[in-house]
């Protein structure tokens, strides 16, 4: 009996001992806590394929880390995976805890517009894909399996793109959040120029990122918040996106006789431009 009574008491001690060790380890350090949140959202995306395990950046009111502002938005300011997806994602993630005051003064901001991810490339765009379906649309007196294998071939790329354009969601909401944090009103609008071009570049559609541009010009424009000057930089700047265009393959349909696509243009034109420009002056909605 009282060797196995020195047995329990034994085991009693050495459990105490363990939640004693467990009660006495240091609390992760700031640094440390940052580090294993953006590893477990490198984990998170990487899991996911099709699209972005998240649709909000929500990922901080459901995990328990304590993450200092200041060091979540230096994190925004750099890379955070070679793979611009996860790098979009897990940057997009910590707008939710960064403080925008950090990315003031230094020119901060502005380099970090120019480190931001690319958006994911628009498989419609490619311009070997674009050809081919002009090609298919062009023949003359197509046969029936000619028509339903290009309309089976253009649903394909389709189904690529739509998962593509999922995955450009991170970034684009990335860059909604820089747009509203700008410290200044022509940071907002350089802001929102980057928006117009990361779609261009990648071949998308611009029409909500022109949105965004006619948005936050009608907004300064009511506020006459620029000098001319500023306007100025805006207007070489813009003009520069004019010259800038990517085509891509906008949709596309078919009978038994043809098969048709549409083909858009991803680009900013002059009179986006000039309508930009009447919106800073005056801060009259156009309609």
């Amino acid at each position: 009996m009282m060797g196995m009574r020195t047995v329990c008491i034994s085991a009693l001690l050495l459990s105490i001992g363990i939640a004693t060790g467990s009660e006495s380890e240091p609390a992760m350090t700031p640094a440390e806590s940052m580090n294993q949140a953006v590893h477990q959202l490198k984990e998170e995306a990487r899991t996911s394929k099709t699209e972005p395990p998240r649709r909000e950046a929500d990922f901080f009111e459901e995990e328990s880390f304590e993450i200092d502002p200041s060091l979540a938005a230096k994190r925004l300011c750099s890379r955070q995976d070679r793979d611009t997806r996860i790098d979009a994602y897990v940057r997009w993630q910590l707008t939710a805890v960064a403080a925008p005051k950090e990315l003031d003064g230094s020119g901060r901001f502005d380099r970090l517009l120019k480190q931001l991810p690319d958006l994911p490339e628009n498989p419609l765009a490619a311009s070997r894909t674009v050809r081919r379906f002009e090609n298919e649309m062009n023949r003359t007196r197509p046969s029936e399996k000619d028509i339903s294998d290009a309309a089976a071939a253009l649903k394909s790329v389709q189904q690529e793109a739509q998962q593509k354009e999922a995955w450009a969601h991170p970034g684009r909401s990335l860059r909604k959040w820089l747009m509203n944090q700008a410290p200044t009103d022509p940071q907002k609008l350089h802001a929102a120029l980057e928006g117009v071009e990361s779609e261009i570049e990648a071949g998308w559609s611009v029409d909500d990122a022109v949105r965004d541009v006619d948005r936050i010009c009608g907004e300064l424009g009511s506020r006459s918040s620029l000098d001319e000057k500023e306007m100025e930089t805006f207007r070489r700047r813009a003009d520069k996106l004019v010259r800038k265009e990517r085509l891509f393959i906008g949709g596309g349909w078919n009978d038994e006789r043809s098969f048709t696509v549409e083909v858009s243009y991803s680009t900013v034109r002059d009179y986006d431009v000039k309508r930009w420009m009447k919106l800073l002056k005056y801060g009259t909605i156009m309609r």
